[in-house]
């Protein structure tokens, strides 16, 4: 299946137009392809991307590795345990430390971002979580409570499991919610507040439930055949990567004429593989309808901002958000801002403090 490398090249030839200079309705951000930040660390200015709107106000997106989300809970249920089994603890830290590399180093970079975005607020400003907004209460709830449970046994732990609690925990709650958990008065000029609906997020998880079955069930038919399933787990690669820029309009019709136009598929496979592809771009659009409703959501919030959310909805989200962002510049009579220039195409230093 090597005309599936046809993939590649339609995610190297259609980028997000990454503004070099400060101007109103442009994508300010890292030029560097984020896909490779599914795979290694990459700072906060690679992951970030931010766009200033016609009245002024600035909204930040910055994309992380949020890694296992089952962690809060399980923390939880062991901090629940009387009397606290240190061992089970020790396990459990031991699991996300090796698992969570990434992650713990995204939200320690990103913890010293929001800070400084904190203690420069002005006016009230967002800061957005990848939820839904009335999810954040009972989320909050949860991890105050493990924060409480963990406190009253902090005394009784030996150094070596403190140090390495202190550590996962900013990753497992993310910088947002861990800065709020830890020091509510910075939020003293921002507020948490969720952009996405309970219905596109439900949406998301059964089309991508059934792609993980098609998949599945596609590995095991291919197994015998070391050729077929490399190419086959190749191809499942290139379009997670085409999620950085995908856009339905230009990509599904060139994906679907690449597979069917490669002879070196046999002809048996054929409709299995074609499904499979139907499966993985129909979870690219459910995936690009949340990102929709998180930038009309942001738009429409009338104030600056930052949202955290997993690094597959960073560029979507910026392109929509740029989308929002036009719609208003209709409606003003504004002239593109001064450029200022920088390493990365946006002024990372000065950003938390306009």
């Amino acid at each position: 299946m090597t005309r599936l490398g046809l993939i590649g090249l339609i995610i190297t030839t259609y980028s997000v137009d990454v503004a070099s200079a400060m101007e109103v309705c442009s994508i300010r951000g890292a030029k560097d392809n984020l896909s490779r930040c599914i795979f290694e660390h990459c700072s906060t200015p690679d992951r970030t991307r931010s766009i200033q709107f016609p009245d002024g106000r600035e909204i930040w997106v910055i994309g992380h590795n949020h890694g296992n989300r089952s962690y809060p809970r399980k923390l939880n249920q062991v901090f629940s345990q009387k009397p606290l089994n240190e061992r089970a603890l020790n396990q459990l830290l031991d699991e996300i430390l090796e698992n969570n590399l990434i992650p713990i180093k995204h939200a320690e970079e990103d913890i010293r971002f929001l800070e400084r975005f904190l203690e420069t607020r002005s006016a009230p400003s967002f800061v957005g979580v990848e939820t839904f907004n009335s999810n954040i209460n009972p989320h909050i709830s949860m991890l105050f409570d493990t924060q409480k449970k963990s406190f009253e046994n902090m005394n009784s732990l030996n150094f070596e499991t403190k140090l390495k609690l202190e550590k996962v925990l900013p990753s497992v709650y993310g910088p947002h919610l861990y800065k709020y958990i830890q020091d509510q008065r910075a939020f003293e000029m921002a507020y948490l507040k969720g952009f996405e609906t309970e219905k596109d997020g439900d949406n998301e998880v059964l089309v991508d439930a059934r792609r993980a079955q098609i998949f599945s069930n596609l590995k095991d038919r291919v197994q015998s055949n070391d050729k077929l399933y490399n190419d086959v787990v190749n191809a499942r690669a290139a379009l997670v990567f085409l999620n950085e820029n995908y856009d339905p309009d230009v990509h599904d019709k060139l994906v679907l004429n690449s597979i069917r136009n490669d002879k070196e598929i046999p002809k048996y496979l054929r409709p299995q593989i074609e499904t499979w592809v139907r499966a993985e771009l129909a979870t690219l659009n459910a995936r690009l309808e949340r990102d929709k409703t998180t930038a009309k959501g942001m738009g429409a919030e009338g104030r600056s901002g930052v949202l955290f959310v997993g690094q597959l909805h960073l560029n979507g989200i910026a392109r929509m958000l740029q989308e929002e962002c036009h719609k208003e510049l209709n409606g003003h009579e504004a002239s593109p801002m001064p450029a200022k220039n920088s390493p990365h195409g946006y002024n990372y230093e000065s950003t938390a403090t306009r």
